[in-house]
């Protein structure tokens, strides 16, 4: 579904909803929760994906992992597993910054095996990916925290690592 719960059709990024029995149709005491996660005996948990015209369900993360750069929105999934790909890269996330003209900006944390320019990490995912997902600026870091499942721990990374310096225009 689109944001306005609106059938997306096969192979369209949306939310994803679930129908059971045993799936209740409301948060106890928690009007804004029910308001966002249920609709029309749908809850809607978070998780965006999509399904293809054989039925076929992807996943494709989390709403809330979403950046929204400027109106345009980011899914750092898209980003993070081609970012690995880098031979001087060790492990990577990438996460929103507050901004107040783009909303929230791309930032990509790296874990690094050597030394490697913001500069040339770019031009590698320039070639890769689409201009509109580039990382704004690359910052290293010691560790990407993540749950056992490997899930990365973004708001965990910027409590930790602190909100990263806005790069320079």
């Amino acid at each position: 579904m689109d944001d306005r719960f609106n059938a997306l059709p096969p192979g369209v990024v949306g939310l994803l909803g679930f129908r059971a029995p045993w799936i209740p149709d409301r948060y106890v005491d928690n009007d804004k929760a029910t308001t966002e996660s249920f609709h029309e005996g749908w809850f809607y948990l978070g998780d965006l994906g999509s399904i293809d015209a054989e039925g076929r369900l992807s996943l494709h993360g989390r709403r809330d992992d979403v950046i929204n750069f400027g109106g345009l929105k980011i899914q750092p999934q898209d980003v993070e597993p081609i970012l690995l790909e880098h031979p001087d890269v060790e492990d990577a996330a990438v996460v929103a910054i507050s901004h107040a003209m783009a909303d929230e900006m791309p930032v990509a944390l790296v874990v690094l095996r050597r030394p490697v320019t913001g500069e040339a990490l770019t031009c590698f995912l320039r070639s890769r990916v689409d201009e509109g997902l580039l990382p704004t600026t690359f910052i290293e870091v010691p560790e990407i925290f993540r749950r056992a499942d490997g899930k990365i721990l973004r708001n965990r990374l910027l409590a930790e690592y602190g909100t990263p310096p806005r790069p320079s225009t």
